[in-house]
């Protein structure tokens, strides 16, 4: 059965990385003979491979069907539908998925949508129905080389179209008691009101409905660096404990063992539909299903088999699963469990102490065995987490969720009973959940100072293959003292420091921000940011969303000197976020300090001066310029100046240059063909986002740039790119988007 699992994990996995689908039509004439093989004892594997190949590519060939055309993107429509799950309600933005009423007549595939409603004091409830005035937009996501996109996101969660609203018409308020959204959003109303001032409401509501989306930046920054964000989103821990305690009250009801089993599962599936049936409560059911199979059937069966059944089962019922980056973090969590409970802790004495010693090794099993997924995912490892998690999890298990889930339980009671004191139960119930909850946050906000995340970077494949085969061999069923021996083999881990350049040379990373500028200048031993990006209208930043995260993969864990061009948004929407996250020894620019006169640094042979061409009252031409020298190459970050400041930075003779960003993100009002004749560069920037509502950059000033045989690159079509500067010259190095061209994204 484990062969049979990674099989098909491995042509799934395979499929989800090809660029573009290839025609699987013609693959269907062997599906006879793949059946064929099935039952053949020696060739059932091949048989396996020909049969899940193409059902896989069948799949998500109809997944990509589903999207909206990319002709209708821009177009407009009147659509009918009705609001579903939990919308998102802010002072000036709602957000929500919307389900079409019937087929759209350019799109008959397309029926679930997000829908972006800009305008202030909205109130959008559940299973509110609309014909909405949508017109449909490209997914803006952003493409950084190692960091997740929005467009990915959206199309494994079967989001087909994205559309901004631009008129509509309120039809009615729709929800039948067989409309589990709706019962999520009475419960989310109820915790709301009864704990509304508590600094853990967001963490209450995730718990109980999975509704993580009040989740804030600090409680997300907070549970990243304890290591404990797991913790908080419905899976297998929490239906697991949910069908263990259901299946104890009916053993005291005298219910027997198959009754009781199929009824803890009926009400697993309950409470995994109130938390919302996201791809992590799918998989810790599916789990939850094969276990409670096998016992019904008495089927003798080890740990692994199960497993692999469950595997087995999400991959076939959810093609898109490994598509997830919590698909392997829980799979691999779960291996981690089965294979330390083979492992002889090498401990023979008092019982309670070897639990104790058990418990122990396995935390160590799944911080270790973890690690390289996290260093993978986030350049940066939480030291603390294993010790934090030896607390939290019973904590949690055993103070919080059972007070909470039996609240909603109820609750689910007094709403049907109309009795206030079972009311009053519920509400007692939810406060003494909320109380432990407090204090296990308590305890998250200290460790999260304590110990910092230990960070050098995304390790590299080679290196997390070796840290895997050292992990495995430590889990093994060996002596304790042959465990910790092989322990050691991943301490080259910790020597490990991400590759930065010699000294005299510099490392140029341009940022994918989407309609701002975030450049990022590396040198032997210092890292400088030049802006910040922008801020959206939901409240989150580009120093959340992309520079943060992306420094902390480089293994950037502080800021020589942050950069400020002037006070657009787009250049210091994220400045706060990076202010707040990363130490950051000297600001300059916009209001943290005036570059006039010049600034002029050395940092590892390569030299740096930032200044202003002029002072007047347009804070575009005020931008702070950078320019970076080093032996044979010459850079010029240019911030927003138009003509006027063009024309000042001409009368300055700074000669020829070889790289240089496009002012004003390609603006008709910058880019003169005098600045162009002047500088000559052999390479632009230009840091637009991808169909951006301000036409940048001009078709004009792009002409002149081609006129003059100057490389241009465009992070709306480019993603994020890095260059490097050495003797050698001004070298691109990579782009990310080909690097992550997928079968299912929109052609850029």
């Amino acid at each position: 059965m484990l062969r049979l699992s990674l099989t098909l994990l491995l042509i799934n996995f395979s499929i989800l990385s090809l660029p573009v689908l290839p025609e699987w039509t013609l693959l269907i004439a062997g599906l006879p003979l793949g059946m064929f093989l099935l039952s053949s004892k020696k060739l059932w594997l091949l048989g396996v491979i020909m049969v899940a190949t193409v059902y896989f590519l069948e799949s998500m060939d109809q997944a990509v069907q589903a999207l909206i055309p990319a002709g209708l993107i821009g177009s407009t429509s009147w659509l009918s539908g009705r609001v579903q799950g939990l919308p998102s309600n802010t002072p000036a933005y709602a957000g929500f998925v919307f389900k079409l009423d019937e087929q759209m007549p350019d799109a008959p595939k397309t029926r679930l949508l997000k829908v972006h409603w800009y305008q202030p004091g909205l109130k959008i409830s559940t299973g509110d129905r609309f014909e909405l005035h949508l017109q449909f937009q490209p997914v803006k996501a952003k493409i950084n080389d190692g960091l997740g996109n929005h467009e990915d996101q959206l199309f494994f969660r079967g989001i087909q179209a994205v559309g901004i609203v631009r008129d509509f018409r309120f039809i009615e308020n729709q929800c039948f008691w067989y409309q589990f959204d709706c019962h999520r959003a009475a419960i989310q109303t109820w915790i709301t009101a009864v704990v509304a001032d508590s600094n853990v409401l967001p963490l209450l509501l995730a718990l109980a409905i999975g509704d993580s989306s009040q989740l804030t930046y600090q409680h997300r920054r907070i549970l990243s660096a304890t290591g404990t964000h797991h913790l908080f989103v419905v899976s297998g821990l929490h239906i697991g404990l949910f069908a263990w305690t259901c299946n104890r009250l009916f053993h005291y009801a005298g219910l027997v063992l198959h009754y009781r089993l199929l009824a803890a599962f009926a009400c697993s599936l309950l409470f995994g539909a109130l938390a919302g049936m996201g791809l992590s409560v799918q998989r810790a059911l599916v789990m939850v299903g094969c276990y409670m199979l096998l016992l019904i059937f008495r089927r003798s069966a080890d740990s692994h088999t199960g497993f692999s059944i469950a595997l087995v089962m999400v991959l076939v019922l959810n093609p898109l699963a490994t598509g997830d980056r919590g698909f392997w973090f829980s799979f691999c969590a779960v291996a981690i469990l089965l294979l330390s409970q083979y492992g002889d802790v090498g401990w023979t004495g008092d019982k309670k102490l070897a639990g104790l010693m058990f418990t122990l090794k396995t935390q160590v099993c799944i911080f270790i065995g973890l690690a390289p997924l996290v260093l993978g995912v986030s350049g940066n490892l939480p030291m603390i987490s294993a010790l934090v998690n030896l607390v939290a999890i019973p904590w949690l298990s055993l103070v919080v969720v059972p007070p909470l889930l039996m609240a909603v339980s109820v609750r689910v009671f007094a709403v049907i009973s109309e009795h206030q004191w079972i009311t009053d139960v519920a509400d007692f119930l939810l406060q003494l959940g909320e109380a432990g909850a407090e204090i296990l946050w308590f305890f998250l906000e200290i460790s999260a100072d304590t110990v910092p995340a230990f960070a050098f970077g995304r390790i590299e494949l080679v290196i997390s293959g070796l840290a895997w085969l050292a992990i495995v061999l430590f889990i093994l069923p060996l002596r304790l003292s042959a465990h910790w021996l092989l322990l050691l083999s991943v301490l080259p881990l910790a020597n490990l420091s991400p590759h930065r350049p010699a000294s005299g040379d510099l490392y140029l990373r341009v940022f994918d921000v989407g309609q701002g500028l975030s450049i990022h200048l590396q040198t032997k031993s210092q890292d400088l940011l030049y802006d910040t990006g922008s801020r959206s209208p939901s409240g989150m930043d580009s120093g959340q969303t992309v520079i943060v995260p992306a420094l902390r993969l480089l293994g950037v864990s502080k800021l020589d000197r942050l950069i400020l061009s002037h006070r657009d948004s787009d250049h210091v929407g994220g400045a706060q976020t990076v202010l707040r996250e990363l130490p950051v020894l000297a600001v300059i620019g916009a209001d943290y300090g005036d570059c006039t006169p010049s600034i002029q640094f050395y940092a590892d042979g390569v030299y740096f001066k930032v200044f202003q061409v002029m002072q007047t009252d347009n804070d575009n031409n005020s931008s702070c310029l950078l320019r970076i020298k080093g032996n044979n190459f010459d850079i010029l970050l240019t911030g927003d100046i138009e003509l006027s400041a063009e024309y000042e930075l001409i009368q300055r003779s700074i000669g020829r240059v070889d790289l240089i960003t496009v002012p004003h993100h390609g603006s008709r009002s910058s880019s003169s063909p005098a600045l162009l004749n002047h500088l000559m560069p052999r390479q632009a920037i230009i840091a637009s986002g991808y169909q951006n509502a301000f036409g940048h950059p001009s078709a004009i000033v792009v002409k002149r740039y081609q006129a003059r045989n100057i490389d241009l690159l465009n992070t709306a079509t480019s993603g994020s790119a890095v260059y490097r500067a050495s003797v050698d010259g001004v070298v691109l190095v990579a782009e990310a988007l080909p690097l992550q061209t997928r079968f299912w994204q929109y052609p850029r």
